[in-house]
């Protein structure tokens, strides 16, 4: 199955905020104009927020894995 596209668009939204590490965007997902469609509910969302609470300033964030599956990103990232 193919991705719908606004799936994607959201996920490389978040990639762009990672790696400009704008952590103030991330956790206000919901202003994003596709948020509430990529996480309607917060519960698989707020893993990432959680991660990103532990990271200090000066410390990398590298992408992983990249998986994108219809309506569902699966993104690992490290930190460190």
């Amino acid at each position: 199955m193919k991705p719908y596209g606004w799936d994607i668009e959201f996920d490389q939204w978040i990639k762009q905020q990672l790696d400009k590490r704008d952590i103030q965007s991330i956790v206000n997902y919901e202003k994003n104009k596709l948020g509430l469609m990529a996480a309607p509910t917060p519960d698989h969302y707020v893993p990432l927020i959680y991660s990103l609470a532990l990271m200090n300033e000066d410390e990398n964030i590298e992408h992983t894995f990249e998986e994108m599956l219809p309506a569902f990103s699966n993104r690992g990232f490290r930190i460190g």
